[in-house]
């Protein structure tokens, strides 16, 4: 048995593109997300689950969010899995045409704009 201490880094995607037609699913989160993860220095395993965002009665988006939890099988630390969460949400902004993307930490929500808004 091994126990660490509880930590976990969420980010929120929204399905919207706002500066193209593009559109994308589930699969192609995945996909990108692995790519990404193949490309850094250590894996950060992660995992994706659909959410629904509700602003009002007029608002509302169907979207994704992608948790990376400190898990006991590897060895990492709360820095290195927050870097990457940071990381990710500024790839995904760049591919998906996002708005926006908040990471959140437990203590902190940080909200990364995409590089039209």
């Amino acid at each position: 048995m091994k126990v660490v201490p509880h930590y976990e880094v969420k980010l929120y995607i929204g399905s919207n593109t706002f500066f193209s037609d593009d559109v994308f699913t589930q699969e192609d989160i995945e996909k990108f997300v692995g790519e990404v993860q193949d490309d850094y220095d250590y894996i950060i395993p992660l995992r994706i689950t659909p959410t629904t965002f509700v602003a009002g009665s007029d608002y509302k988006e169907s979207g994704l969010e992608v948790t990376a939890i400190n898990y006991p099988k590897i060895s990492t630390t709360e820095d290195k899995i927050k870097l990457f969460m940071l990381h990710l949400a500024n790839a995904l902004l760049i591919k998906f045409n996002q708005h926006t993307i908040c990471v959140m930490d437990g203590e902190t929500t940080t909200m990364l704009k995409g590089l039209k808004y």
